[in-house]
C-alpha cells in the first residue's frame, strides 16, 4: 500500500515526492488519486527514474516556479512567505505548503504559476538595460524570468518602471469628459435631489461602467430611470433600496459618477447610511460564466502603472442576476 511504501523511504524522499505530485496534475491523479493520503510514493519515484528525469520534471519543493507563484499572488506570499517576496526575497517561503495550495485550489482557480508570462516579457522588452544586460543577454530566449520578477519587486517599482504590457486603447467612453464642476444638474434641490432617485436609509448605490454590465442589474432589481437628462444614466428600484449609475470607462468618469450619484441618492447628506458597490464583467480563460471574483490588479493607463490587490474569490456567494 501507499503507507507501507512511504514508511520504507527516508522522510526527505517522501517530502520531495509529495511536492512532485503537487506540482504535476497528471501525477497527482495517477499516483495519488488526487488525495495525499492515497499516494503511491514508490510508484512516483519509479516514474521519475524511468520517465520524469528525461522529461526534465522537477522533483523538489524549493524552486523558481514556486517562488514565482508566491510573487505573482500577494495573498499567498503573505500567508507562506511572510510577505518577503514583495521585495524579491523568496528564501523564507514554505515551499510544500505553496505547492499544496496550487494542487488543492490554485490550479482550479486559474492562478498564475511559474515565472514566464506576458507581463514579465513586456517588462524585459521595454527596458534595454534588462534585455541586453545580465537578465536576458540580448534575447528573450535567454531571459532569467525569476530574476526579472525579483528585479521589479526589489527595485524596479521604486524606480518608477512599468511592469507588464500596455493594454489596448479602450473604446470611447459614454461621456467625452466628466461634467463640469457645479453643473451636475440645475434641478437638484437642497434636500439632495429629485425624490425619484433618493434612497431609503440602508440603501445601496451600484456603479458600473457600461450598459452591458448594468443590464442584469436592471432586470434583477426591477429599476426604472430617474433624473432623466442628467450627465449619467441613473436608475432606482421601486422599493427605494437600490440606485444604479452608469459611469462610462475610466477613472475620471467613475469619480464624477460617484459624486453625481452621491447627491442624487442623498448619500452626501446622510454619511454612513448608504453603501456602495462597483461591479463589472470580465473575461477569463477557464472560469465558467457567472463566476464571482475579486479584483487582483488594475491597470491605470494614465499613469502606466498597476495597482495590485490580494482579494480572493468570493466564497459562498451565488450569482443569480440572470
Amino acid at each position: 500500500t501507499a503507507n507501507l511504501c512511504s514508511s520504507a523511504m527516508p522522510d526527505i524522499d517522501v517530502a520531495r515526492l509529495r511536492c512532485y505530485a503537487f506540482r504535476y496534475a497528471d501525477l497527482f491523479e495517477a499516483y495519488c488519486g488526487n488525495s495525499l493520503a492515497s499516494c503511491d510514493y514508490a510508484g512516483l519515484k519509479a516514474f521519475h527514474e524511468k520517465h520524469g528525469r528525461a522529461e526534465k520534471r522537477i522533483m523538489r519543493c524549493a524552486s523558481s516556479d514556486v517562488a514565482c507563484y508566491a510573487m505573482r499572488n500577494p495573498d499567498l506570499s503573505a500567508a507562506w512567505c511572510g510577505g518577503a517576496t514583495a521585495t524579491g526575497d523568496a528564501s523564507q517561503c514554505e515551499w510544500a505548503a505553496l505547492l499544496q495550495h496550487y494542487a488543492d485550489a490554485g490550479r482550479a482557480e486559474g492562478r498564475p504559476y511559474g515565472c514566464e508570462g506576458d507581463d514579465v516579457r513586456c517588462y524585459a522588452t521595454r527596458y534595454p538595460d534588462l534585455l541586453d544586460g545580465g537578465y536576458c543577454g540580448g534575447s528573450l530566449d535567454r531571459c532569467d524570468w525569476r530574476a526579472l520578477r525579483e528585479h521589479w519587486a526589489a527595485s524596479g517599482e521604486q524606480e518608477g518602471r512599468i511592469f507588464g504590457c500596455s493594454p489596448p486603447s479602450p473604446p470611447a467612453p459614454l461621456l467625452a469628459s466628466p461634467p463640469p464642476a457645479g453643473s451636475l444638474s440645475p434641478s437638484l434641490a437642497p434636500g439632495g435631489g429629485p425624490p425619484s432617485c433618493r434612497l431609503s436609509r440602508g440603501g445601496l448605490v451600484w456603479v458600473v461602467a457600461t450598459p452591458a454590465e448594468a443590464a442584469p442589474l436592471f432586470r434583477h432589481l426591477k429599476t426604472t430611470s430617474c433624473a432623466a437628462g442628467g450627465p449619467f444614466a441613473t436608475h432606482r428600484s421601486a422599493d427605494g433600496r437600490h440606485m444604479l449609475a452608469i459611469s462610462g470607462r475610466g477613472r475620471a468618469l467613475a469619480a464624477a459618477a460617484v459624486g453625481y450619484a452621491s447627491v442624487l441618492s442623498g448619500a452626501s447628506r446622510r454619511r454612513g447610511s448608504v453603501a456602495w458597490m462597483n461591479v463589472g464583467i470580465g473575461a477569463h480563460g477557464s472560469l465558467s460564466a457567472g463566476t464571482l471574483r475579486g479584483l487582483r490588479s488594475v491597470y491605470d493607463s494614465s499613469r502606466g502603472t498597476y495597482a495590485s490587490f490580494s482579494a480572493p474569490a468570493a466564497e459562498g456567494v451565488e450569482l443569480s442576476l440572470g
